[in-house]
């Protein structure tokens, strides 16, 4: 679960540091209640950190944990972009960055193959075609196509189209 490494000490070094503080809400300063052993492997003692501590704990959290434990500190970590009334973050773009590819790199594997609920089934607009009434549009399977509809799509969707193909710039060199 926890990997042995100067991150697992450096978060030990502050979660220490804050306990040693006895720090109270009620003081003014602005601070946030972190579970020192993440909740999902039954952490239940908590202890007050600034923003900039609660952040930086769980920035290392995704540095010395592993396998399964890992990906939920990499989404309690992208929990830390959302913003509330009192809560002013800096969220640096290599930060970002990182966690949206670890991110994105485990839901890819997460539901790639039997594991997508989709897996094994039909899409649902598979087989449809588009109609028009010479109004509207619909996408619908063909079984579904009203009498008065006419196959393809209107004139000016088509239109619509090639004008913004017909707008893209290529640049020289």
């Amino acid at each position: 679960m926890f990997t042995e490494n100067k991150y697992k000490k450096w978060y030990f070094s502050i979660i220490e540091s804050a306990k040693a503080q006895n720090r109270k809400k009620k003081n003014g300063e602005y601070y946030e209640s972190h579970h020192i052993i993440p909740q999902c492997v039954g952490g239940t003692e908590t202890v007050l950190l600034t923003a900039k501590e609660h952040f930086i704990c769980h920035m290392l959290l995704c540095k010395f944990t592993s396998n399964e434990i890992k990906l939920k500190m990499f989404y309690a970590f992208r929990a830390l972009q959302m913003r509330g009334d009192n809560q002013k973050r800096y969220f640096n773009s290599r930060a970002y960055e990182r966690i949206r590819f670890v991110f994105s790199e485990n839901m890819s594997k997460k539901f790639s193959g039997q594991n997508n609920p989709m897996f094994g089934t039909i899409s649902p607009t598979r087989g449809h075609k588009w109609y028009n009434d010479g109004t509207t549009e619909y996408k619908v399977s063909p079984s579904m196509k009203k009498p008065h509809w006419v196959a393809g799509r209107l004139s000016h969707t088509i239109q619509n189209f090639s004008n913004i193909n017909s707008k893209k710039v290529i640049k020289n060199g």
